[in-house]
C-alpha cells in the first residue's frame, strides 16, 4: 500500500447545462470527493469550481484528512468570493448589503460572505457612507426627488439612520423645490388635465406631493 492510498482527492464535475437567469441565483458545480473508492458530492459556487480548474496546485491536490479537504475549500472560497467583490468594486461604490446579496447570488455560505465583506469594511473598500454620497449626487443630476432616493437607498440595504447627518448633508432640502421645477420644465404634458398628469409625474420621480403640486403650479403659471 502507498503512502498516501489513504488520502482523499478532489474533481470538479461541471454542470454544463445549467445557465444563470437574468437576476437570479447563479448555477452552481459539483465537487466529488473522492478517498479509496468512495464518493462524497457538494456543490460549490461556479467561480470556486472554476479556480480550482484552473490551478493545478488545486486541481491535483490531496488531503490526508477530510478536515483538511475542507479547510482548504473553505481558504479558496474566501479567497475567490474576496476577489469577485475587488472587480465589482472597480467598476463602482456599492453598499455592504448589495454586495451580500451578489455573493449569495453566487452560492457562497452566510460565514464566507460576512467576514469577506467585514474585511474589505475594515479596508475601507466598502462603505454605505461612500455608496450614499455617490448614489445621491447621481440621482440628483437624473432629476430624482428625495423621497425616490431614500426608497432606493433602503432597497439596496442602506440604513438611513446609520447616515451621519441624513439628509441634510447629502442633499439641500431647501433646493426640493427648484429641483422640482427643473424636472417639470423638461416635461412635456398634453392637454387635458396637464396640472394632474405634472404631479403625478413629480410625485413618480420621487418628490413629495406639496413640492410637486408648487412646482407644477409654478410651471404651468410661467407657460
Amino acid at each position: 500500500m502507498t503512502r498516501d492510498s489513504g488520502a482523499l482527492t478532489w474533481q470538479v464535475l461541471k454542470d454544463d447545462a445549467a445557465r444563470s437567469q437574468w437576476g437570479g441565483p447563479r448555477p452552481k458545480d459539483t465537487l466529488v470527493i473522492e478517498r479509496m473508492g468512495e464518493y462524497e458530492y457538494l456543490r460549490v459556487p461556479r467561480q470556486v469550481a472554476n479556480a480550482i480548474q484552473r490551478d493545478p496546485s488545486l486541481r491535483n491536490a490531496r488531503f490526508n484528512s477530510r478536515g483538511n479537504l475542507f479547510e482548504q475549500l473553505d481558504c479558496t472560497s474566501r479567497s475567490v468570493a474576496k476577489s469577485y467583490c475587488l472587480q465589482l468594486l472597480q467598476k463602482r461604490e456599492y453598499a455592504r448589503q448589495e454586495l451580500l446579496s451578489k455573493l449569495a447570488d453566487s452560492g457562497y455560505s452566510k460565514d464566507v460572505r460576512n467576514d469577506v465583506v467585514t474585511e474589505l469594511e475594515r479596508a475601507n473598500l466598502v462603505s454605505d457612507m461612500r455608496f450614499a454620497e455617490v448614489f445621491v449626487r447621481s440621482k440628483i443630476f437624473a432629476g430624482w426627488g428625495l423621497r425616490r432616493i431614500e426608497r432606493e437607498l433602503v432597497r439596496r440595504g442602506v440604513s438611513l439612520d446609520e447616515l451621519e447627518g441624513w439628509p441634510h448633508a447629502f442633499v439641500d432640502e431647501d433646493g426640493e423645490l427648484e429641483r422640482a421645477v427643473d424636472v417639470a420644465r423638461r416635461k412635456h404634458v398634453r392637454p387635458p388635465n396637464e396640472y394632474a398628469k405634472l404631479v403625478r409625474f413629480l410625485v413618480g420621480r420621487g418628490f413629495a406631493q406639496r413640492v410637486a403640486m408648487d412646482a407644477a403650479r409654478t410651471v404651468l403659471g410661467d407657460a
